[in-house]
């Protein structure tokens, strides 16, 4: 077998078999393979298509050919949950610990911000000291210790995906939807885990922008579920606004604590977060019913046992959260205001974009600034008076200030007519 006949047989929009997927990825792994003939079999897949049965092999490869964890001796369920990312949107942060006091462990291999949307481990490494990087002997000790954690993808896991990823970024062949599927579970099929629960964004913040979109995509992750037996649930949720109060790195780990501490909780961050808990708990095989796995978040919240393991969990990835609430004392806020009345209406991928702004361009010493986000006053539909302050802007570099306050004047406007309201759960499915 030689590469370019595996090429060519794509290329003439035939279905690959297991045997050509995994010569072509060892290949590449090896350095067999040129990134130029690389590059020619991904652009195959993208103009004519891939297969359920395709994406299905690509994946199991793409993890088998790197390290999987082997947590066979944990006797508690292992399950992760995955977003398709969003404004404001931490629900893998709070979800963690509530789901180890719940019983399940949770080895959560996270991803960095892309394009708009935050990332997890950004969100992370905004607390003083926390590491993101680890070892698979480091990640196994945290695993016995705390039951769960949230690294990075190491050197590896996976190491064909981060070839192709690298590949299909720089050649324009990103958005593809069996390549995309194929690169999120080869690296959670890594974590030996018995199940996923997949929250797909919807709207104007979200990759998918339609339900139609995201339906697609949600296609292909139950096509590989249904080849592979791997049990797999998918959340469509709401992303025509920010998700929460917050958005920025700092201020999300803040609204995440408030959470973990049952106050300041935005019940449209409630519903997609409890709803994410619900998922996982039954793909974990508890025989409970939705309303017994509510009355479990809410007494893990309202004991204090979540905090606590959040607080463990932060602690063994060396963060200080009292250092981080020092270090962020004396961040700066500006107020933004409504010019007119009207109900409130958030263009949030144009959100996205001024939260990048705020926090990664042209910062002194080009600095990532954690502490730069929003606070937001309102909810998409809200009515809002003239002058009333709509959020506040933070950071610690205030002279941006006023340039922010112009990008939010073209993403926040202000209807006549009722906006409805969308609600954060569009719709499950298993």
């Amino acid at each position: 077998m030689i590469a370019q006949e595996v090429i060519i047989k794509k290329r003439d929009k035939n279905e690959l078999s297991r045997e050509e997927i995994l010569f072509f990825v060892e290949g590449v792994i090896s350095g067999k393979i040129s990134h130029k003939q690389a590059v020619a079999f991904l652009m195959a897949f993208f103009i004519n298509g891939i297969s359920p049965a395709e994406i299905t092999n690509l994946t199991q490869i793409m993890t088998e050919t790197g390290f999987k964890f082997d947590f066979s001796k944990i006797k508690r369920p292992i399950i992760d949950k995955h977003s398709t990312g969003g404004i404001g949107d931490k629900v893998s942060i709070i979800l963690l610990p509530i789901l180890i006091d719940l019983g399940i462990s949770v080895p959560m291999i996270s991803g960095r911000g892309l394009g708009h949307t935050g990332g997890t481990l950004d969100k992370l490494e905004s607390i003083v000291g926390l590491f993101t990087s680890f070892t698979e002997d480091e990640a196994y000790t945290m695993m016995e210790k705390n039951n769960g954690f949230i690294i990075s993808q190491t050197e590896n896991i996976a190491p064909a995906d981060k070839i192709f990823y690298s590949l299909r970024d720089e050649c324009g062949i990103v958005d593809n939807i069996g390549l995309i599927v194929s690169s999120i579970l080869s690296k959670k099929l890594s974590e030996d885990i018995q199940g996923l629960t997949m929250d797909i964004k919807v709207g104007n913040g979200a990759f998918m922008t339609s339900l139609s979109m995201a339906e697609e995509l949600g296609s292909k992750f139950m096509d590989f579920a249904k080849h592979a037996n791997f049990p797999l649930t998918i959340v469509y949720s709401d992303m025509n606004e920010p998700l929460g109060k917050m958005a920025g790195n700092w201020l999300e780990i803040v609204e995440s604590i408030d959470f973990l501490k049952g106050k300041k909780v935005d019940n449209r961050l409630k519903d997609v977060t409890y709803e994410s808990i619900i998922q996982c708990v039954l793909l974990s095989g508890f025989e409970l019913d939705r309303e017994e796995i509510i009355l479990m978040i809410e007494d893990s919240i309202n004991s204090g046992r979540a905090y606590e393991i959040f607080e463990k969990i932060i602690t063994s990835q060396g963060g200080h959260i009292e250092n981080s609430y020092e270090y962020y004392k004396n961040t700066q806020e500006f107020s933004y205001i409504a010019k007119s009345s009207g109900y409130i209406q958030y263009d949030t991928y144009q959100i996205g974009l001024a939260n990048y702004q705020l926090g990664y361009k042209n910062n002194p010493g080009n600095l990532i600034d954690y502490s730069a986000g929003f606070e937001f006053n309102f909810h998409s539909g809200d009515f809002v008076n003239q002058n009333d302050e709509v959020l506040k802007i933070k950071g610690f570099f205030p002279e941006k200030f006023e340039e922010i306050s112009s990008l939010l004047d073209k993403a926040i406007t202000f209807s006549d007519i009722e906006i409805e309201k969308r609600s954060s759960i569009i719709k499950v499915v298993n």
